[in-house]
């Protein structure tokens, strides 16, 4: 099939393909611009959400490097979500942070959005300092249309991150968190200062430059976000949304093959994504 054909077919379903998905990213920060928002949901069996820790207690430095951990995360930028559940193995009975947020985020991509919610609020309230379990919770609350509850739980992920950096300036995880939530509360200015930050500090880590890319997308520089996220798949050859966001991307600066083979590719990946029907239909309109 000719490229010309490809165009004419794919762009019909394109601007459904960025409005769907644009609306997650747009959700919250809209949510808290039209009404207080409040604080996340406690299930009755658990103890209400933690405070900002004092200034006179700073956050207390990054946990050791789990290497089991280490690699659950990297299946689960894959959406390898099976895979990521058995690498996880016994440490998923553990009432720890770690443990019960990468078992949140394995819940989140099985589309067990309330388990997900549900162990990403007892790790925030098991690590008081820690702004990656309210991070995922706001991700989770999305999933869930919980708009007001999203945008709580990035708030309480911006607390925390913005305590740690302050603490620990060079942190990367900080500095990246901190980034993310700005990022879903809409100060994309601020957002990539942080999110730059840390990709100095770890010029190896994909997900600095795969969340500048978003920011970029999010501010319609389409050709910025294609060149962020092309380097965080150079990093990360298996980050499944780096593909399906690049796909978006290029098909605003008229890269209709790089959205078709970037759709491909993630729905290779990421099959079961709740993505994966529009991807599809994209794909299979090219291909008529």
């Amino acid at each position: 099939m000719s490229l010309t054909r490809t165009i004419r077919i794919a762009r019909p379903l394109l601007a459904s393909l960025l409005g769907l998905t644009l609306a997650l990213w747009i959700a919250a920060p809209a949510a808290a611009q039209s009404s207080k928002p409040k604080k996340p949901r406690n299930p009755a069996s658990q103890t209400p959400p933690p405070s900002q820790p004092p200034p006179s207690q700073p956050p207390p430095s990054q946990p050791p490097d789990n290497p089991v951990l280490r690699r659950v995360d990297q299946k689960l930028q894959a959406y390898a979500t099976g895979a990521a559940r058995a690498e996880l193995g016994d440490l998923a009975k553990q009432d720890s942070p770690g443990p019960l947020t990468a078992m949140g985020r394995i819940y989140e991509q099985e589309k067990k959005y309330g388990e997900a919610a549900t162990a990403l609020q007892k790790a925030a309230n098991l690590a008081p300092a820690d702004p990656a379990p309210w991070a995922h919770l706001g991700e989770a609350y999305l999933h869930q249309k919980r708009t007001a509850d999203a945008t709580a739980a990035f708030r309480e992920a911006e607390k925390r991150a913005r305590a740690a950096v302050t603490s620990r300036p060079n942190d990367v995880e900080a500095n990246y968190h901190l980034g993310w939530a700005l990022q879903r509360l809409q100060q994309y200015g601020p957002a990539l200062d942080s999110l730059r930050k840390a990709r100095e500090l770890a010029p190896g880590n994909p997900m600095p430059a795969y969340q500048i890319g978003l920011t970029h997308a999010l501010q319609g520089k389409w050709q910025e976000s294609v060149d962020e996220l092309t380097r965080a798949i150079e990093l990360n050859p298996n980050l499944a949304y780096a593909y399906y966001y690049r796909g978006q991307a290029a098909s605003k600066v008229d890269r209709q093959d790089l959205l078709i083979a970037d759709l491909e590719k993630f729905l290779k990946l990421a099959p079961d994504a709740p993505e994966a029907p529009i991807a599809a239909r994209v794909v299979a309109s090219a291909r008529r």
